[in-house]
């Protein structure tokens, strides 16, 4: 359901052309010379590329007509709503004017300085959320090698997300759909798909460092994928074909943390299933020139936390729980709780940003103040995990977000036969599964404990049976090895959860973050 303050665009109907020439007429006759009226443009949407699906729950076998959708942005930056909010006050605070809201503008009739006084709060409006705007570039390289995997830069703000690198989707034949009539049985093929290759995604927030300036917070996903192999898997069922069974190898990091100013933010990962070390580095300057951030209170970090909860395959739905951020409507009901006797008005809110009126200044430290209390201050820290195999990542993490690492192997076996049976005709539809196996690790930074659980899970597929009769093909039986671990980390004291596991948590800065950070 989408938020109150936002409209959904469309284009420009007759009905509101109507409207808007009948508005013009009813202004009267025009002094000579002198235009009493003004139509003030609102901001467009701006609807980017749409981008890679982000494979949270780390599958990359999809079976047939199965959909991915990526978590879209939190909003508009200056939603259609707010904006005309924005223009009908600053006009009714001059006088002399009035207003008439059309299709994606206003009109303004009246004296000048009401005109201008429209313009200029839709202006500042705009720089303030300017402050939340970043160049971003995502750099993905492999040790030893002359290029980099990934070299991309986009521009982000706070409540906005990015995809960056390459995915190769592939096909394999899955199953077969059988339909049956009365004397008569078919089986046709259906088809899967593979999908691998190297991603970084990211969603984006902001931050304020100890001088006050803003600074990118990102909750980022690398993914790192290969297809090792197809084999195929024959039924012995006369009326059906030849099965496909892909192996696809992956590795995932799910992390959090604030892009310092003077360097990139990193994730290393070195496993030989990606056939040595990779290093990913996140660097980003603001597009603003005044970036500090005293009028504008983002709230988009915790609002991704709740849209990122996607369970991971292994993990089922028993993983550890971000912090639950609070809705911008929560904060302004805090704030007239708080500030309950104040003559001001609120602040004016957007899907996920809260911004102070230009003319109360004051009113920054108060919404900081508030914003600081909701989330306590948090400084990057790096979780550094290794395996007796060869594995070994090292992430940012920050308080309150879900940080995640994973190492899987995914491929399809045949479980079982559906008998279909018809008057005189009958075919056996095998039933595919989707076999995930491997290494699992999920926490959350909460109080400078590292909390979470991990998970190990070793599939065996080794064992085939075969029916004695035709009308029954094989079937594949898989021998399950599963354990899972609880995890609890403190800052420099290294622990190990499970045998030939060892996790580390850095030390806090000895520097306290900036408020609000």
């Amino acid at each position: 359901m989408k938020p109150s303050n936002t409209r959904t665009r469309r284009p420009l109907s007759s009905r509101a052309l109507a409207a808007a020439g009948a508005a013009l007429l009813s202004l009267g006759p025009i002094a000579h010379g002198q235009a009493d009226w003004e139509v003030v443009r609102l901001p467009a949407a701006m609807g980017g590329a749409p981008g890679l699906p982000a494979l949270l729950d780390g599958r990359h076998l999809l079976p047939p007509s199965a959909e991915r959708t990526a978590p879209a942005d939190l909003g508009e930056a200056l939603p259609l709503g707010v904006a005309e909010e924005i223009v009908i006050e600053a006009v009714r605070d001059v006088g002399g004017a009035e207003v008439v809201p059309l299709d994606g503008a206003v009109l303004v009739r009246g004296a000048s300085a009401a005109r201008a006084a429209a313009r200029g709060a839709l202006a500042a409006a705009r720089r303030q959320l300017d402050g939340l705007r970043f160049d971003v570039g995502v750099r993905l390289t492999l040790e030893g090698a002359d290029a980099p995997r990934i070299s991309e830069r986009r521009t982000l703000r706070g409540g906005g997300s990015a995809s960056f690198g390459a995915r190769q989707r592939g096909a394999f034949v899955h199953g077969y759909a059988v339909e049956v009539a009365t004397d008569v049985a078919t089986a046709t093929p259906t088809v899967g798909v593979t999908m691998t290759g190297e991603t970084v995604h990211l969603w984006a927030s902001t931050s304020m460092d100890v001088d006050g300036t803003r600074q990118l917070h990102v909750q980022g996903l690398l993914d790192v994928s290969r297809l090792q192999s197809i084999t195929t898997f024959d039924t012995f069922v006369p009326a059906l074909g030849e099965l496909e069974h892909p192996v696809v190898d992956a590795v995932q990091v799910l992390f959090a943390g604030v892009v310092p100013a003077e360097g990139p933010l990193r994730v290393r990962v070195s496993d030989p299933a990606v056939e040595g070390a990779l290093l990913l580095e996140i660097d980003a300057r603001p597009l603003s020139a005044d970036a500090r951030g005293d009028q504008v209170i983002d709230l988009s970090r915790g609002l991704w936390r709740e849209r990122l909860r996607a369970p991971h395959a292994l993990s089922g739905e028993a993983g550890p729980e971000p912090r639950v951020g609070l809705t911008p409507a929560g904060l302004i009901q805090l704030h007239a709780r708080q500030f309950a006797d104040r003559k001001a008005a609120l602040p004016r809110t957007t899907d996920s940003a809260i911004l102070a009126a230009p003319a109360r200044p004051e009113e920054g430290p108060l919404l900081r103040r508030l914003r600081t209390a909701i989330e306590p201050a948090s400084s990057t820290r790096q979780v550094t995990l290794r395996r007796a195999d060869g594995l070994e990542v090292t992430l940012p993490a920050v308080e309150g977000a879900l940080l995640r690492v994973a190492r899987t192997r995914e491929t399809t076996i045949v479980r079982r036969y559906s008998p279909q049976v018809a008057q005189e005709a009958a075919i056996c539809e095998p039933d595919i599964e989707h076999v995930v196996s491997g290494f699992l690790v999920e926490a959350v930074l909460e109080d400078g404990v590292l909390q979470g659980q991990g998970r190990s899970n070793e599939v065996s597929i080794d064992r085939i049976h075969t029916a004695l009769s035709s009308d029954s093909g094989r079937v594949q039986l898989p021998v399950r090895s599963d354990r899972s671990f609880p995890l609890w980390v403190e800052a420099g004291a290294p622990s190990s959860p499970l045998s030939g596991v060892s996790i580390t948590l850095s030390p806090a800065p000895d520097s306290p973050p900036g408020p609000g950070r």
